[in-house]
């Protein structure tokens, strides 16, 4: 799991609760038509402060290590962190004292509420244990200011959710607070100095808000990604990725000579006729265009080093991978608009590397062009002298359309665009958060009869009609 599927499944749990006005009822909790709980009402609210605490301490560790680089001069990025590893319960407050379980994690909850809550903790667990390590490998300050931004509405997420769940029996208000109503706006608790995990929540996620940046969204394709198995029978696209990925790893260690660069030139041309029309097919034609332009690029290149010769160089394992993402594109049925934009970023990361090691092959006198014209060589055996064609080193003037086809092949920096889902999916989030909060949890005629009875005299007596 990547980032983004941790956090969107976070998400996706946390704003499913949100609809849920009335938990303690539907947990089974004491209800106007009946006098006691119903069986397992105390065993379900248990297992919900459980999952509960693995997504606090999801929350936590995050927020620990990503504000780890943020300025240490803005006083409410300390006072929010400190409220939120106040937020995380001990293993002593939660029933039982311990956190869930294997079996309690990997089971299925029949209760609507309990089962999103422990999508919610498995999520949060699968994360812990493997995104944190690649995480802090790959992400970019940019990115940190999504995570952080996430962390602050998941944690207003359960903020609203403890206003809902503080009546289940053993509950244990976030951050020491008692009762419900922890997600009422205070207009004492405001600015950098504001206090409490709500006030300081509400501050944080304003300051943060400010500083994202549409980079920072291609957070979600980083992470714990395991690295996939071919299949034999039937290719995949990301078997074609990996290959693409080694290539481009080894490129610059195993330089082709100009008999390998001539088949990976061929086997990449190949590779783009293949994966357009497995774009196309998936009704990505703007994909399908770009993959189609590369492979005119590199049939120009295999035209152009006709004549191109050398014997410096090696590049088995460059020509091996190639050969492998091809095979792989090739047995490939169907491909979906996620997989060929991925690979698409993995060919421009290839034809990078292609043109930079060709170009200094050339200049380092690696690749060599036949100038057409030819020499004698030393006599051999019997005096007999053999014509030889001359040699000299590639340059632009003795080969222009070959350096023409590597500048057109170099695909420009730019940044990479977020998933559209990636900003949606969030902002959609933010505004359940937003709404006012359901928070009634006794129905109108039940009020109507309480104010009732609070309107008669005190010592009155209610007269009752004889049948």
């Amino acid at each position: 799991m990547t980032y983004g599927e941790v956090a969107t499944r976070l998400r996706e749990s946390l704003a499913e609760l949100l609809t849920h006005a009335r938990p303690y009822y539907e947990l089974g909790g004491k209800h106007y038509s009946r006098d006691t709980p119903l069986d397992g009402f105390r065993e379900r609210a248990d297992l919900i402060q459980r999952y509960r605490a693995a997504v606090l301490q999801y929350s936590a560790e995050l927020a620990r290590t990503h504000t780890a680089g943020l300025p240490r001069d803005v006083t409410i990025v300390e006072n929010w962190l400190r409220w939120v590893e106040r937020a995380v319960p001990s293993r002593d407050e939660l029933p039982g004292g311990r956190f869930a379980n294997a079996s309690e994690l990997g089971t299925e909850q029949h209760n609507v509420i309990v089962e999103l809550w422990r999508r919610a903790a498995v999520a949060a667990f699968i994360a812990r244990e493997r995104e944190f390590a690649p995480m802090r490998e790959q992400i970019t300050a940019e990115q940190n200011v999504v995570v952080l931004k996430d962390v602050a509405d998941v944690i207003r997420a359960l903020i609203r959710l403890d206003d809902r769940h503080g009546r289940l029996p053993g509950w244990h208000g976030l951050a020491g607070t008692k009762g419900i109503r922890s997600d009422r706006p205070s207009r004492a608790a405001t600015g950098e100095h504001a206090r409490g995990l709500s006030a300081t929540t509400r501050f944080f996620n304003e300051w943060i808000a400010r500083q994202i940046t549409p980079d920072g969204f291609t957070v979600d394709r980083i992470g714990y990604q395991p690295e996939p198995r071919l299949d034999v029978a039937g290719g995949t696209v990301d078997g074609a990725i990996t290959a693409l990925q080694n290539l481009s790893a080894v490129i610059d260690a195993d330089f082709p000579r100009p008999l390998s660069l001539r088949i990976l030139f061929r086997s990449q041309r190949k590779l783009s006729v293949l994966a357009s029309k497995l774009a196309l097919a998936a009704g990505d034609t703007k994909c399908a265009a770009a993959l189609n332009v590369r492979g005119k690029i590199y049939a120009g290149l295999v035209t152009a080093m006709r004549n191109v010769s050398g014997t410096l160089g090696d590049g088995l394992y460059v020509v091996a991978y190639g050969t492998v993402a091809t095979d792989q594109v090739a047995r490939t049925t169907t491909i979906t608009a996620e997989q060929a934009s991925r690979l698409v970023e993995a060919l421009d990361e290839v034809d990078l590397r292609i043109a930079h090691a060709t170009r200094r092959g050339a200049a380092e006198g690696t690749l060599l062009v036949a100038t057409g014209e030819e020499t004698l060589d030393a006599p051999g055996a019997g005096g007999v002298r053999r014509r030889r064609s001359v040699f000299d080193v590639v340059t632009p003037q003795s080969n222009p359309n070959f350096f023409r086809l590597l500048r057109t092949l170099e695909p420009q920096r730019r940044p990479t665009l977020p998933a559209t889902s990636a900003v949606t999916q969030r902002a959609d989030f933010a505004a359940i958060l937003t709404q006012a909060p359901k928070s009634s949890l006794r129905r109108s005629d039940d009020r109507a009869a309480k104010r009732a009875t609070n309107r008669q005299a005190p010592g009155a007596v209610a007269l009752v009609r004889d049948p």
